[in-house]
């Protein structure tokens, strides 16, 4: 990508061309000149090459991983804000700054996919719910606790940093879930453009979220859910169960039939936005 100096020193070039050939007296050509270059600088800098104020970090996962360009084409006022954020409220020689910028990172993509889910297509939204279920048992292999850092990114007790699950990932399963997500943005956005309808949660799905959480009570116990998915401002007493708890919910839902599962999450999701 290209520096602040080098647009610095295009602009420069520009400018001087542009005022050379068009002013012959050099009271008119230096004002002109140095009006052009803001001119000039400000349009290569936020138009032709927006990125290139951001952090290293910043720059880095734009370009590496797509699901970006997505989110700043249907949602360009947060992207917009995560820019400000990122460059605002986390100091380049902060102790925390990887796992700041990670986190924020993380929130933009969480809210675009949570407002993009109740929209997407089926197909879509039972791929998400798959490969969730194959990345989190990866991550119950490298550290349960990994999982909970995943579902509940604040939630206390949980004392691993985003630097440390960062690197017990291998990339190629970052990628895979980057492109599933993106693939629900994509879908939920166009399908949300042309009016599509919210899902609502009906008896029907109620009563088979319920057999899916007796189920887990039955094989986890009472004190287990209730703290994994209820008391959500506390810490966990068991982490390694409630990682498991949270991937058996996740294939509870998935050995429905694809279209009701995907239909499930979907209204679900609809139901957090609508609160």
């Amino acid at each position: 990508m290209l520096s602040t100096i080098v647009i610095a020193l295009i602009a420069v070039v520009i400018a001087g061309i542009i005022a050379h050939y068009s002013f012959k007296d050099n009271e008119k050509r230096y004002p002109v000149a140095a009006v052009l270059f803001i001119v000039i600088f400000f349009l290569m800098r936020f138009y032709l090459f927006p990125h290139e104020h951001l952090t290293q970090y910043q720059s880095a996962t734009i370009d590496k991983y797509p699901i970006y360009a997505v989110i700043e084409k249907y949602y360009p006022e947060e992207f917009s804000q995560y820019i400000d954020y990122v460059k605002s409220n986390i100091p380049a020689d902060s102790p925390t700054k990887y796992d700041d910028e990670v986190k924020a990172s993380g929130t933009l993509v969480n809210y675009a996919l949570e407002q993009s889910l109740p929209y997407a297509s089926n197909e879509s939204v039972y791929h998400l719910l798959t490969a969730t279920i194959k990345f989190y048992k990866m991550l119950y292999d490298k550290n349960p606790e990994f999982i909970i850092m995943m579902e509940f990114p604040n939630r206390p007790g949980v004392d691993y940093s985003f630097s440390e699950l960062s690197s017990a990932i291998p990339e190629s399963s970052v990628i895979e879930m980057m492109r599933t997500k993106q693939a629900i943005i994509e879908s939920g956005s166009i399908n949300k453009a042309e009016k599509g309808e919210i899902v609502q949660l009906s008896d029907a799905m109620n009563q088979q979220i319920d057999t899916v959480f007796s189920r887990l009570t039955k094989e986890y116990g009472d004190a287990v859910i209730a703290n994994t998915f209820v008391e959500v401002t506390l810490p966990l007493k068991n982490p390694s169960e409630s990682a498991k708890a949270i991937i058996a919910l996740y294939e509870g839902i998935a050995a429905l039939d694809h279209e009701e599962a995907a239909t499930i999450l979907k209204a679900l999701y609809a139901e957090a936005i609508l609160r």
